[in-house]
């Protein structure tokens, strides 16, 4: 596995912003990925090898070359207004401008954002996620976060509006843009 990674690094470096099956095929030598090869890419993706940009059409993989967490943003959040006509973001780490009809958001990783006008940026336990447009997206979003990593019960905190997530309607999808959740394992038993 380790020559694997070695070489999904190395093509990533000269092919930035690669999907899975390009990286199979140029890293790998393989006409598609395999579950082992996602997983692997998954892996990378959350031990902070790797960054993700989910706001095009398709998933693609570059070297991280920065900062892997956003602590301190989620943690000192104190207001993310995104304006039409003055994109300002007040949430430490993170930039916004408005170029033509998208909205461009670069994270603390430097990763870039393309963003809709009714998108936004789901940042799950410090790492910008998913690209998300209805609360119902948000939830699903979350069942798949939850699922890939086997978390059966757990608890949701909206860290920018300081308070529990458990519905749909608990959600609020404002002009700030970014969605920051913390989601914890919940101990029934406890």
């Amino acid at each position: 596995m380790p020559e694997a990674k070695n070489q999904i690094i190395s093509w990533l470096k000269k092919h930035a912003g690669s999907t899975a099956s390009q990286i199979a095929q140029g890293a790998l030598g393989k006409s598609k990925p395999s579950d082992g090869d996602k997983n692997l890419l998954h892996g990378m993706t959350e031990s902070g090898e790797l960054t993700v940009d989910n706001s095009g059409r398709y998933t693609t993989y570059s070297v991280n070359t920065g900062s892997t967490s956003i602590a301190p943003a989620a943690e000192k959040v104190a207001e993310v207004r995104v304006g039409k006509d003055i994109p300002s973001i007040k949430l430490e780490g993170f930039s916004a401008k408005w170029e033509k009809d998208k909205l461009k958001i670069t994270a603390p990783d430097k990763q870039v954002y393309e963003l809709d006008e009714n998108e936004f940026i789901l940042v799950i336990n410090n790492r910008v996620e998913y690209v998300v447009k209805t609360p119902a997206d948000v939830l699903s979003a979350i069942t798949d976060y939850t699922t890939e990593r086997g978390i059966a019960t757990f608890t949701i905190r909206d860290l920018i509006g300081n308070k529990e997530i458990k519905t749909a309607g608990d959600i609020v999808l404002d002009e700030g843009r970014i969605l920051c959740f913390k989601i914890e394992k919940h101990n029934k038993a406890a």
